[in-house]
Order: C-alpha cells, then sequence, then structure tokens
C-alpha cells in the first residue's frame, strides 16, 4: 500500500491513522491495553526514580 502524501491534506491524514487505531484496537483489544498498562507502569517507574534522584 503506497500513499502519495503530498496529495492528502492533514485532516484525512488524520482520519485515516485514527481509523487504522480503531481497527487495530477492537482487533487486539486484550493486548492493545495490556502493553498501554505495561508502558504506563513503567514511566511511572521512571517517573518515582527521577523524582528520587533528584
Amino acid at each position: 500500500m503506497s500513499f502519495k502524501m503530498d496529495y492528502w491534506d492533514k485532516e484525512e491524514w488524520r482520519k485515516c491513522i485514527v481509523l487504522a487505531l480503531i481497527e487495530y484496537e477492537q482487533e487486539r483489544k486484550s493486548n492493545f491495553v495490556a502493553v498501554c498498562l505495561l508502558e504506563d507502569r513503567k514511566q511511572q517507574k521512571e517517573a518515582n526514580l527521577s523524582r528520587s534522584l533528584f
């Protein structure tokens, strides 16, 4: 699949991305949520670490 991006306005591009994300989320909802939670935890740990360092 190739898109000619120069012809696409930002709004079209955004719609395409949003649709792709929705599709992906519906397909693998549990995986997607699990990954998000893991990322969130990781970021919280890093935030806590940096807080305790400074």
